[in-house]
């Protein structure tokens, strides 16, 4: 038979790991992603490519031939998916910084487990994508990620800052 002693704390886990689900959903979509063979990671990145040339062309270039948009198709499609990489390492580094901030009371600590565990995920998911079918891991892409990962630090970081600085005057 529990305790009330048992009880409390068994409730406090749960509500602390409530806070990872997004973590998960986030750690789930990359993984999904990365297990797409070249082909279908490639069409969904030239459909997002091409719509957002489009869309630009529409609002910004009404009377441009259709040839300018192949002129800068292969550019924007490398931006595109690098673009990804960041937002994609940008919200699982902060998907790990928010919970971990309620559960550890070091800030330093909070953004190293984050930092260190995204760039870990990172690799590995460029190693699990060395097994698809028409895909490569890229240390370059891990670089890349890193970026998010780091940027999420830094707006982490000025966050809390910011925060306490405004708890000091009051």
């Amino acid at each position: 038979m529990q305790t009330s002693n048992q009880k409390h704390h068994l409730l406090f886990f749960m509500k602390e790991v409530i806070f990872f689900i997004p973590c998960m959903i986030i750690l789930s979509l990359i993984f999904s992603f990365s297990a797409q063979n070249g082909d279908t990671s490639g069409g969904l990145s030239e459909t997002i490519t091409t719509y957002v040339l489009e869309t630009y062309d529409f609002f910004f270039h009404p009377e441009s031939a259709p040839n300018v948009l192949v002129n800068r198709i292969d550019f924007i499609h490398f931006l595109i998916r690098k673009t990804a990489h960041v937002s994609e390492y940008f919200a699982l580094c902060m998907s790990l910084l928010l919970p971990l901030n309620r559960v550890l009371n070091k800030k330093r600590n909070v953004l190293l487990i984050s930092a260190i565990a995204s760039i870990v995920f990172a690799a590995l998911d460029e190693y699990h994508q060395t097994f698809i079918p028409g895909r490569m891991g890229s240390i370059k892409d891990v670089l890349i990620d890193s970026i998010g990962i780091t940027l999420a630090c830094i707006v982490f970081y000025l966050a809390c800052t910011f925060i306490n600085k405004i708890k000091l005057k009051n």
